[in-house]
């Protein structure tokens, strides 16, 4: 499982190929190339951690599925800069009440007033 060595704030991190990061909590020995050379155990131990994150995300892909689907869908939207030349979708919270589901789609941005530009959106 191919796995790069990292810094991210200041802290030991392992990124893996799908982009998903973990901490490291064990020393690490890296190869002449700055790559991580993991034993047995840790690449176990991390392939376990990778199988749950994946899994998280497919629950949270699944989750925005059955919102999307459902019958009773609402939507809010708020802004960022309301009533100005700036105004911008800060996030969209998706709900059904039947299925007892909440999904917040949230919006980030770069620039300054008057040149906002979209650079982001996440899902949780």
């Amino acid at each position: 499982m191919p796995a790069t060595y990292v810094i991210v704030d200041g802290n030991k991190r392992l990124q893996f190929e799908d982009g998903s990061q973990c901490d490291v909590v064990a020393p690490l020995s890296l190869d002449a190339g700055a790559n991580v050379v993991l034993i047995a155990s840790q690449a176990a131990i991390l392939e376990a951690i990778r199988d749950g994150l994946q899994e998280l995300n497919n629950t949270a892909a699944s989750t925005w599925e059955r919102i999307q689907s459902a019958s009773d869908r609402t939507q809010a939207i708020t802004y960022l800069d309301a009533g100005t030349a700036d105004e911008r979708i800060n996030d969209i919270v998706y709900a059904s009440a039947s299925l007892g589901l909440t999904i917040t789609e949230t919006f980030s941005y770069a620039g300054s007033a008057g040149n906002y530009r979209l650079t982001g959106t996440a899902r949780a």
